[in-house]
């Protein structure tokens, strides 16, 4: 049994797929690729910084370790940005994993909850859209220079 072939011919990117998602409403989707694209920045980002070979690792642990290693250095100015950036990324993140775990546990049928939350996954979709957009500048800057 041969391949399957994606319908349009190649499968969009992943920065094709969550703008896609954040723009037709599915919101959890978009929300966890744009977790997993910023991820991969502040990975790389990393371990151009510390010379490692970090391994990937959560949202969380990647945006403490980095806002350690910028404390410690003197930073250029795409650095200080992403340093200044780190705190509302995780209010962010905080923000999306708090909202998801309280849509999976409601218990009774409330539309008006479920509305509410769905508009506030909205919101955090369309930040991480941000997030990206302006992690991503910040961290290849950061690459190029060193």
């Amino acid at each position: 049994m041969g391949k399957k072939k994606h319908p349009h011919g190649r499968p969009d990117s992943p920065i094709t797929q969550a703008r896609k998602a954040t723009d037709t409403g599915f919101f959890l989707e978009a929300i966890t690729i744009w977790e997993v694209l910023i991820a991969q920045d502040l990975e790389q980002c990393l371990n151009t910084l510390q010379e490692s070979n970090v391994r990937y690792s959560g949202l969380g642990k990647l945006s403490i370790r980095l806002e350690e290693t910028l404390h410690s250095l003197k930073r250029s100015e795409q650095e200080n940005a992403l340093y200044e950036l780190l705190d509302p990324l995780h209010d962010w993140y905080g923000a999306c994993h708090n909202t998801l775990h309280s849509l999976a546990s409601f218990n009774d049928p409330n539309h008006e909850k479920w509305d509410e939350s769905y508009s506030y996954l909205k919101k955090l979709a369309k930040d991480g859209k941000k997030y990206f957009k302006h992690i991503h500048a910040l961290t290849q800057a950061i690459r190029l220079a060193r």
